[in-house]
């Protein structure tokens, strides 16, 4: 009996045909590229089909595959450290899988820098506030000036900035205050002598960082006070004399006035100064809408004290960063109301 052998044709494919026929993945986008302190984290889009990712980076712009190459694999973040803080970086990012290589991503860069603004302070507009004890006590005839970024939730109902006065019916000391209006209130009161007030043209809108910032002459007047709306001055001004002692031993507080109107949103980069800042003082604080690093300002040498709320803190402390070393205690506040959400 013969013994045939039929030999069939191939009906397959080969592994180098399979792998011939897959596409490269697609090209990402890169999301973000966030500073830090000598180093920039670098986000992007998750690729179907990427089994990693290449970051390429320069410092002149206009990245391509020749630049430095970094292999970080399947991920979508990557902290690029050990950069030299004012250096900007750019990059661009590359999606390799089975097919091959993607082409390049949108293009975006990052200075690294020593300052980083990455968290606020979260108050809950029922008891939440930040208590720095009987300090930040400021008299009628010095000159003194107050700075803070602020965010309401919302105005419905007068909501407390910051505050230092007796806990009585008299309320003697100083109260600066968002109202339902959304103007801000200044309410000074000393023994013996009726409420002094001021309230702005320009104020505060719910969910909108504003800059606020109040400078006091010491003229032992309301109308020594100037006030600042993003680093614009106020038309609307105030008078009426100050007189006898504006110092309480009461507590200074962010958020409440004592046990009343609380305030409910975010609010960071808090600072006093021990002097009356003039317009271009102020508009170094607001930095064109970006806080700045308080300790390279021109007048830190009259700051007293200066509160990141939140960033380099450590609950339930907010550290002071100014020159009098006042730290404050986040009360009845938890560790996850140091809050992202900052000004940009």
């Amino acid at each position: 009996m013969t013994r045939r052998t039929i030999i069939l044709p191939f009906q397959g494919t080969s592994e180098f045909d399979r792998s011939a026929s897959i596409p490269p993945p697609g090209v990402p986008v890169l999301d973000s590229v966030t500073p830090a302190d000598q180093a920039n984290t670098i986000v992007w889009d998750d690729v179907s089909g990427t089994t990693n990712y290449n970051v390429y980076f320069n410092t002149t712009g206009s990245v391509t595959d020749t630049d430095t190459k970094l292999v970080v694999g399947d991920v979508t973040s990557f902290v690029h450290s050990g950069l030299t803080n004012g250096v900007t970086y750019f990059y661009r990012v590359q999606s390799e899988g089975f097919g091959g290589l993607s082409g390049l991503s949108n293009e975006d860069s990052g200075v690294p820098d020593s300052f980083v603004n990455q968290f606020s302070l979260l108050f809950d507009g029922v008891n939440e506030f930040v208590d720095f004890g009987d300090n930040h006590n400021y008299e009628r005839t010095v000159q003194w000036s107050f700075s803070a970024w602020v965010r309401p939730n919302n105005l419905s109902s007068r909501k407390t900035i910051w505050a230092k006065v007796s806990n009585d019916a008299n309320v003697f000391g100083w109260g600066f205050y968002i109202e339902t209006s959304g103007k801000f209130f200044a309410q000074v009161r000393s023994s013996g002598t009726l409420r002094s007030h001021l309230s702005t043209a320009a104020g505060f809108s719910p969910l909108t960082w504003t800059h606020l910032c109040i400078t006091y002459s010491g003229a032992s007047n309301m109308n020594g006070f100037k006030v600042y709306f993003n680093g614009a001055l106020d038309s609307t001004g105030a008078s009426g004399s100050l007189a006898n002692t504006l110092i309480t031993t009461d507590p200074s507080r962010i958020a409440v006035r004592n046990t009343a109107f609380n305030f409910v949103g975010n609010t960071e980069e808090v600072s006093f100064w021990g002097v009356e800042l003039d317009s271009t003082e102020v508009s170094e604080i607001y930095n064109s809408g970006l806080p700045t690093d308080i300790s390279q300002h021109s007048q830190f040498a009259n700051n007293d004290s200066w509160y990141r709320m939140g960033d380099g803190d450590t609950f339930p402390t907010i550290t002071d960063n100014g020159n009098d070393s006042v730290d404050g205690t986040m009360t009845n506040m938890e560790s996850g109301d140091i809050d992202g959400t900052v000004p940009t």
